[in-house]
């Protein structure tokens, strides 16, 4: 055997906090390390089967209308780059840029 063949291999993996709570738990009883419990485990079913992910459906959107919201999107953080530069502490036109920001959300 050459040494790339012998040098153990190394996985990553992420569990959510319950799980890691029962592995950590379940170790601890066996007086064994996580990765020792882990390993022993491999021989049994040990993870629930998941449930596979809805793909998301995507709705066409006219490329026209896009791009006048986003010219829209644009011109709004301008004046309100300039709002908040120049100190303008005029409510009424913070209002008129949050209601204009809430359509704009509505729309999308």
């Amino acid at each position: 055997m050459n040494k790339k063949q012998s040098k153990n291999k190394q996985i990553v993996v992420s569990f959510d906090n319950d799980t890691f709570a029962k592995i950590n738990a379940l170790a601890n009883s066996k007086e064994i390390t996580k990765a020792e419990f882990i390993r022993s485990s491999l021989n049994i079913e040990f993870c629930e089967k998941r449930t596979p992910k809805q793909k998301r459906v995507h709705k066409t959107t006219d490329p026209k209308l896009l791009y006048h919201l986003n010219k829209i999107g644009v011109n709004l953080n301008q004046i309100a780059r300039q709002v908040n530069t120049a100190g303008v502490t005029e409510t009424n036109i913070l209002i008129q840029l949050v209601k204009i920001e809430e359509e704009l959300k509505r729309l999308l």
